[in-house]
């Protein structure tokens, strides 16, 4: 049986899969643990698990966001949200 900490680290690496999002595309309903930009992006989020949703937040290339997301959207740049 797997620990906590080994199926997290599954997580973070995309065992469950990826779904990629370019400028003016969203993501359904599906839940997603981390969201990182392969270039300067701008992206709101619906729903966020313990969170209010964000609006409008600007991530620089490289940066990622760890929780439970779901209807993420892009405004500009291209983003990966890893599945949860």
């Amino acid at each position: 049986m797997s620990s906590q900490s080994e199926i997290n680290e599954r997580l973070l690496f995309g065992e469950k899969g990826l779904l990629i999002l370019s400028a003016g595309e969203s993501s359904s309903s599906e839940a997603f643990c981390v969201i990182q930009s392969t270039e300067n992006s701008v992206i709101s989020v619906a729903n966020v698990t313990n969170s209010q949703a964000i609006v409008s937040l600007t991530l620089i290339a490289g940066m990622a966001l760890y929780g439970v997301f779901s209807e993420i959207t892009v405004t500009s740049g291209q983003i990966v949200a890893y599945k949860r």
